[in-house]
């Protein structure tokens, strides 16, 4: 299920700490691992659903600024 990314936000700061790693078993469509990122943690995200995997994996790759320019 999809929801909003205060409550993934909340939960990250209250359990972790920067540096730490936040692994979500069922990253859907990444809200966790972007959060996660947002707070300087590091995220690893598994899905059975390729597609989960693939929109998950667009939303958490940092483009270079020349990717940026190109798009």
């Amino acid at each position: 299920a999809k929801y909003i990314p205060q409550i993934p936000n909340a939960l990250i700061q209250e359990l972790s700490g920067v540096g730490e790693t936040v692994l979500d078993i069922f990253c859907g469509s990444g809200t966790t691992l972007v959060e996660a990122l947002l707070l300087k943690r590091q995220a690893i995200g598994v899905d059975a659903n390729p597609l989960a995997v693939l929109i998950s994996t667009a939303k958490t790759t940092p483009l270079a600024p020349e990717e940026i320019q190109l798009l």
